[in-house]
């Protein structure tokens, strides 16, 4: 099993070095038990990617082994990739529909987390990204405004206002390089966060969960 540890569940001014949550992956269908921590450490020199390290588990003196010790993208990791924490975090998933290998434009997956233009009304959004954190009054303008400007905008200096389009392509790059097939490009846009940062305008996709890159069904994309 994997473990999620709240260390301030009963005390809210506990913590480890600053972190209130641990979680322990169990390398679900990874016998090498690498692939997470070689993914997550070699990406972070080049776009934002959760910290992951080893611990050895004991529970009541009973050893439970080796696990993958994952970061989890919270507020505190957002404050060490941005210069502060005021913007707005969601996470993007499929609530209906199948999600599927993406084939671009407005039929990608779902069509409805993929990023795709839904419309202005900020509602039409709201049943496919759930609002983990946000500390601005229209919350939902930032997520609205770039989906629609990747619909109707080609110019990409326009298009670089409203989404930070070197993190996007590092985003989708990593991805394919180490054939990540549990999040955005092979589900059909699903699986990952979005983060609105109010110090820049843009909206900037991140990935949080790669327990599954480097599979063997992934090993014969181009």
């Amino acid at each position: 099993k994997s473990f999620n540890i709240t260390i301030d569940f009963t005390d809210k001014t506990q913590d480890i070095d600053g972190y209130e949550t641990m979680n322990f992956n169990n390398s679900y269908e990874d016998n090498s038990f690498i692939r997470e921590m070689v993914y997550e450490n070699y990406t972070r020199a080049y776009t934002p990617s959760l910290k992951v390290a080893y611990i050895h588990l004991y529970i009541n003196g009973e050893d439970y082994g080796l696990y993958p010790h994952v970061q989890g993208l919270d507020s505190k990791y957002i404050k060490e990739w941005f210069t502060n924490n005021n913007g707005t975090r969601w996470r993007c998933e499929r609530t209906t529909g199948a999600g599927q290998p993406g084939g671009g434009g407005g039929g990608f997956g779902a069509g409805t987390s993929s990023l795709n233009y839904l419309g202005d009304d900020s509602t039409l959004y709201k049943p496919h990204y759930t609002l983990k954190h946000t500390e601005q009054a229209r919350p939902w303008d930032g997520l609205v405004a770039a989906t629609k400007a990747l619909a109707n905008t080609s110019n990409v200096d326009s298009l670089n206002k409203v989404l930070n389009i070197d993190e996007a392509l590092w985003f989708l790059a990593k991805e394919i390089m180490f054939g990540d097939d549990d999040s955005y490009v092979n589900k059909g846009g699903m699986d990952y966060y979005a983060y609105f940062d109010v110090a820049t305008g843009r909206l900037v996709p991140l990935e949080y969960d790669a327990n599954t890159v480097m599979s063997g069904q992934t090993a014969n994309w181009d």
